[in-house]
């Protein structure tokens, strides 16, 4: 009898962790497969209604705020407990390329109606059990919407630099083409932009369109637009670009070498993700197979033994 329930206890412990391990590799994939699908159609997304990148909690959000900014409403410029952490939400804000689509209105809207949603439905969950977890729930509800606006855009400046050190390679070898052909920077640069779709294509664009126009200058709109993205290696690209043009060095050997390492840069981000798979996993098979195959094997010999 004790060596049928041991049996069966190990048979339910296998499946469990079976079940915990295939829910896990197929929510990597769906979380993988949709990240490629937003990065493939972000050129098609209107920048007014959504996020360019994030998806799932984090678009809802930055579309909220989207929304919310465009409408108006109440000022809170008479509220510091609203505005508290407002230059933190504009340095992400910034960094996530939603500076000319959010103001300040909007993301304490937002963030006020993320920390009040929380609140209530922790607050909730823990009157379930007892008026104490209720207290507890509705403080840690209250936190945990206060940040979920800092975390949304963090995330999407986080995949929109990832998405452009992906793409620069190939932006830098196109306009070393462009100026190998005897073209000048800023027709190579149009020429990307025209023939080449995407975010950072569009950005690109209107740089060039603002530097053209003179309502920056070169220097000041390629800046403005590394500082925008965080990258350090697009902020040496920047660098490299402004110092040719202002001292009349060769561009186009400069940026070959740039080329060259962000294809080093990236394929050393996609080993470090490579090397950290192995560590990952050993956390379900040290909880969940683990356990199994030693009740399996030590079982029936500890039934002997006792």
């Amino acid at each position: 009898m004790t060596e049928t329930v041991a049996w069966c206890i190990a048979c339910v412990s296998s499946a469990l962790s079976g079940a915990c391990s295939a829910y896990m590799l197929a929510g990597a994939y769906v979380r993988r497969a949709s990240r490629r699908t937003v990065l493939a159609h972000a050129a098609s997304v209107p920048p007014s209604f959504s996020a360019r990148y994030a998806s799932g909690l984090d678009a809802l959000l930055i579309r909220g705020a989207i929304r919310l900014s465009h409408q108006g409403g109440t000022s809170f410029e008479r509220h510091p407990i609203a505005r508290w952490g407002m230059s933190s939400l504009r340095s992400l804000s910034l960094h996530a390329g939603l500076s000319s689509q959010v103001n300040e209105e909007g993301l304490c809207r937002v963030r006020l109606e993320a920390t009040a949603a929380c609140g209530i439905v922790a607050c909730l969950l823990g009157s379930l059990l007892s008026p104490e977890l209720a207290v507890v729930g509705l403080l840690a509800g209250i936190v945990l919407g206060w940040r979920l606006l800092n975390r949304a855009l963090r995330r999407e400046g986080a995949l929109r630099t990832r998405a452009l050190e992906r793409g620069l390679s190939q932006t830098l070898e196109v306009i070393c083409l462009g100026l190998r052909s005897g073209m000048t920077f800023d027709r190579a640069l149009q020429l990307y932009c025209t023939c080449f779709g995407g975010v950072f294509a569009d950005e690109l664009s209107l740089a060039r369109v603002e530097w053209s126009s003179g309502m920056r200058t070169r220097e000041e709109a390629l800046r403005l637009l590394a500082e925008s993205y965080g990258s350090a290696l697009f902020a040496r690209v920047v660098d490299s670009v402004v110092r040719s043009l202002r001292f009349g060095s060769p561009l186009a050997d400069s940026l070959e070498q740039l080329a060259a390492e962000a294809r080093r840069v990236r394929r050393c981000a996609i080993e470090e993700v490579v090397m950290k798979a192995p560590v990952k996993m050993m956390i379900p098979v040290g909880t969940l197979i683990l356990p199994s195959m030693l009740l399996l094997v030590l079982g029936p010999i500890l039934l002997d033994v006792i």
